[in-house]
């Protein structure tokens, strides 16, 4: 009877459901107010600049009539519905006529614009009025400097507030930009500066895990840049990303494909010399160029996105000819890639996967990229329909520093089709060439009806906890993460009979990254024996002690199996009995 109930605490864990199989999910939607307006268009941001939680989007762009390109901005009623707004800026400047972030400069809860052009770049503050109230430009570095290609965003020193990188075309200089509170302390010095290039494009990604972001330049004059982050100094590395691919780098997005629990990343290229794009494995810090179905044509917009919500990242890499299809690139969960071509007749010069209607699904929206007024951008619904389980996940903190999470990664534990999966989402500012996908994660979860454990691993510099740990989160829903205090464990799963005298006091620390301790309060004298099972039910360790009646007693968990190998990340049960009082807690092991 015992080993039932056992049983069904696995159970719990769970809840096989059947999924059925996934191809192109995309229907292009010529409806929608984001293709009715033709103008040239070079980026998209996605973001929530008047906080009422759904996604807006500014496509980056010249409007007819216009000359500074401010772009347009898109107001969504929650539902995926548009209403087209022009930027209101108090300054008539070049706001976006290249690219820009959506990114919290000021720590005051909402969201500004940084702006890079040809000309120069600018800094707009959100004032946090109603939706027209126009942003205000303060001047910044970004004013400074011209030939401006590409802009990110992230707090690369940890000291809470967030800084920038530009990068630039022929021989100007890269520029760090070190938020000093006035976003005006350019870095005139260290490895990023040095170099001349000819840069192209640029993105922030923690692929050590230790709360810094790396970064990675692309260059049309020499091999493309890899800077390790060691302490907020960047030192340029070579042996990772050394490929002098003979033409422009055009894109890099960083993203865990192999749901290994660190960040890989994808390099394209214009491919004029036919070499395609590449795909970097990371394996604890050691980077392996891996091959797969690349296309050996102009590829300029990349994203990575659960489109399927299979639980692995599939990829989406857009062309910038009219004659070239697009293509998606679905994961089949054992590292392969199947290329799939759509969207045949249009250019793609940035793409990005959102939920902007939340029904759980990634949509996706292609801006066009050309000189030509004719050409329309691109909006394709996904038509998944419920068929698999999924989580967002929405980082607002109500105070303190990089109150959006920028740089923090989110890690979803669960059982997908029988087998215990550690998911990895990266709340990151720049998702690929001159896109941004917003301050929300997704998750695919396939059959899970809910995620064991959602742990947000926060970057340096975010006031608070470590990390925040959530247990037993239902699927199909979006959760918003207001404080960075741990979530309380769950309480105590008892099986049989608990005397008062028997209890286990606490597991720590949980989530771990190795040992766990257990504390107990025994009942009696009798043996007290511990094992650790997987959420499959199957045993992985245990242990056996003695101690007297009413004592507090130790137990250790060395995070390894019984032969001695250290286990997977993943949730385990940890069991603990005496007599026939047993009483079930959970831990969270990271990697």
């Amino acid at each position: 009877m015992r080993f039932f109930l056992f049983a069904l605490l696995i159970a719990h864990f769970i809840m096989p459901v059947v999924v059925a199989a996934q191809s192109i999910p995309f229907v292009e939607d010529h409806t929608s107010a984001l293709t009715l307006d033709v103008f040239p268009s070079i980026g998209v941001l996605w973001g929530d600049p008047d906080g009422d939680g759904d996604l807006d989007v500014l496509v980056i762009g010249i409007l007819p009539g216009e000359i500074n390109g401010k772009g347009a901005l898109y107001r969504n009623d929650g539902s995926g519905n548009f209403t087209f707004r022009t930027l209101r800026t108090n300054e008539d400047r070049n706001a976006v006529s290249n690219n820009g972030i959506w990114a919290d400069i000021d720590n005051d809860g909402d969201l500004d614009l940084v702006t890079s052009s040809l000309f120069d770049g600018s800094l707009f503050i959100n004032p946090g009025g109603p939706p027209q109230t126009p942003f205000e430009h303060l001047a910044s570095a970004m004013d400074s400097f011209e030939d401006q290609r590409d802009l990110d965003i992230a707090d690369y020193d940890g000291d809470g507030l967030l800084d920038g990188v530009i990068v630039r075309r022929f021989t100007h200089r890269n520029i760090l930009v070190h938020n000093d509170g006035g976003f005006n302390n350019p870095v005139l010095d260290g490895h990023v500066y040095k170099e001349r290039l000819n840069s192209g494009v640029t993105c922030w990604g923690d692929a050590d895990n230790d709360g810094l972001p790396e970064l990675y330049i692309t260059n049309a004059e020499g091999r493309n840049s890899y800077f390790e982050n060691q302490g907020g100094t960047l030192i340029r590395r070579l042996g990772f990303g050394n490929v002098n691919t003979g033409d422009n780098g055009t894109g890099c997005a960083w993203g865990d494909y192999d749901n290994d629990g660190d960040l890989d990343i994808v390099v394209t290229t214009t491919s004029s010399l036919g070499v395609g794009d590449y795909l970097f494995r990371n394996d604890g810090g050691v980077f392996t160029s891996v091959p797969f179905e690349s296309r050996a044509i102009d590829t300029r917009g990349i994203a990575w996105g659960d489109v399927d919500n299979d639980g692995d990242l599939d990829l989406v890499a857009t062309r910038y000819t009219d004659t070239d299809a697009h293509t998606l690139y679905l994961n089949d969960g054992a590292g392969g890639m199947a290329a799939l071509d759509f969207g045949a007749t249009a250019s793609g010069n940035a793409v990005t996967l959102v939920d902007d209607d939340e029904d759980g699904d990634l949509d996706l929206f292609v801006v066009n990229g050309g000189s030509d007024f004719s050409r329309r951008n691109q909006f394709f619904r996904n038509a998944t329909n419920g068929s698999a389980n999924w989580l967002e996940v929405d980082l607002r903190l109500a105070s303190g520093s990089n109150r959006f999470g920028v740089g923090a990664h989110v890690y979803a534990y669960a059982t997908i089709g029988g087998q215990p999966q550690v998911l990895l989402r990266p709340m990151l500012s720049h998702t690929g060439r001159h896109a941004q996908s917003g301050h929300r994660m997704h998750f695919g979860l396939g059959d899970a009806a809910e995620v064991d454990s959602l742990v947000i691993d926060w970057p340096q510099g975010v006031e608070g906890a470590d990390k925040t740990v959530l247990y037993s989160v239902a699927a199909n829903q979006i959760v918003t993460i207001t404080d960075t205090g741990q979530a309380a464990a769950p309480s105590a799963s008892s099986l049989g009979e608990i005397p008062e005298s028997f209890g286990v006091e606490g597991v720590f620390p949980n989530p771990s990254e190795g040992a766990v301790t257990i504390s107990v309060r025994v009942g009696s004298q009798a043996p007290v024996q511990l094992e650790v099972f997987d959420v499959l039910g199957r045993r992985v360790s245990g242990l056996q002690a003695t101690a007297d009646s009413g004592a507090q007693m130790r137990l250790d968990w060395d995070g390894n199996d019984e032969s001695g190998r250290r286990v997977p990340p993943g949730v385990y049960l940890i069991r603990v009995r005496q007599g026939e009082a047993e009483i079930v807690k959970r831990v969270t092991l990271l990697r």
